[in-house]
């Protein structure tokens, strides 16, 4: 919970390969995220997307399901997935929505199309997470409380 001149807001974050990661260690995958992978998880999110948009559906289910006042964060990494969400995002009544990127030096250099593709896309935000994870800490309440002040 983030308390916010008396108001507490619930923080949810969703991943949009959480129900691909669970299919992917029912085929084999080993839980590494390496290369491999990482390429594993994007194609079977890939395939699901489009055969039946598993992606949209669990986002959709756990924005809908969550608290009046919660900020749920939504980790996609594609530039077209993260089109197509705010898309139908915007549809739920009482949704705002706002892109936002985390960027780090420490990241992996892999091309599978969803980490190397992660700056293709104009983010309303950005936070920079090169410092330690108490400097990405005092980041994110500061970047929360600005951005809830003004809703």
């Amino acid at each position: 919970l983030l308390t916010l001149e008396n108001s507490e807001r619930l923080l949810l974050n969703v991943s949009s390969v959480d129900k691909v990661k669970q299919a992917a260690h029912l085929l084999g995958w080993d839980g590494e995220k390496n290369a491999q992978g990482r390429a594993f998880l994007h194609k079977l999110k890939t395939m699901s997307e489009q055969e039946y948009e598993g992606v949209k559906k669990y986002i959709t289910e756990k924005v809908q399901l969550s608290p009046e006042n919660a900020v749920v964060f939504i980790h996609i990494r594609e530039p077209e997935e993260i089109k197509k969400t705010i898309n139908f995002l915007s549809k739920i009544p009482n949704t705002e929505v706002s892109t936002l990127l985390i960027r780090s030096n420490r990241s992996v250099d892999v091309k599978n199309g969803a980490d190397d593709v992660v700056e293709n896309y104009v983010y309303d935000h950005i936070v920079d997470n090169t410092g330690t994870i108490g400097e990405l800490e005092i980041k994110a309440i500061a970047f929360l409380k600005d951005i809830l002040i003004k809703r």
